[in-house]
């Protein structure tokens, strides 16, 4: 709010020619009627705390992503990609980890099918899913784009880190991950 108020890095104008922002109104005032509409409101505004829903939540989802598109300048985004596929590569180590129950006294070890950091195996798969798909497209940028040998390192980086979520997307057993690499393929 503090960044809102001084109007350091949004302007007004801005906001009334983003389309975006007027989508994510749009969306919030359908889940909003849908919630007041509702056969229990009380669930739907609330949700399930385990699988995270309700209103409330997704209100707080469409928060974020309007303060990011507005507060995080396109120079930044590198970083925030980059960091997201290091908490990636950490959270496919724990999986592996569980999944040949190594470090016993440390992670719970589950031979099948791991949750890793999630509680859920298919969690996990739908998060790194996401991930392979953005690691990918910045790969074939850097291959693109490869100029100096700091940029070919870089790029060599890219390749085992998708095999490596390729690997634990397929120890996950989710098939819905499996369905959505096969229609993110295509």
């Amino acid at each position: 709010l503090q960044t809102l108020y001084k109007n350091r890095y949004i302007q007004l104008p801005e906001i009334k020619k983003n389309k975006l922002f007027w989508h994510l109104v749009a969306l919030f005032l359908v889940f909003l009627l849908a919630t007041i509409f509702s056969v229990d409101p009380r669930f739907s505004l609330w949700g399930n705390p385990v699988r995270g829903g309700g209103l409330i939540n997704f209100t707080f989802f469409i928060i974020l992503a309007i303060l990011s598109f507005f507060i995080i300048k396109e120079h930044d985004w590198p970083k925030i990609w980059s960091a997201s596929i290091i908490v990636g590569i950490l959270v496919s180590l724990v999986a592996i980890i569980q999944f040949y129950s190594l470090f016993d006294n440390i992670f719970i070890a589950v031979p099948n099918r791991p949750p890793a950091t999630f509680g859920n195996s298919t969690f996990l798969a739908m998060y790194l899913l996401l991930l392979f798909f953005i690691n990918l497209s910045l790969a074939i940028k850097k291959y693109v784009t490869t100029t100096s040998w700091k940029e070919k390192i870089v790029k060599n980086f890219y390749i085992p880190v998708l095999i490596l979520f390729l690997y634990v997307i397929a120890i996950s057993g989710s098939r819905a991950a499996y369905l959505g690499l096969l229609i993110g393929g295509i």
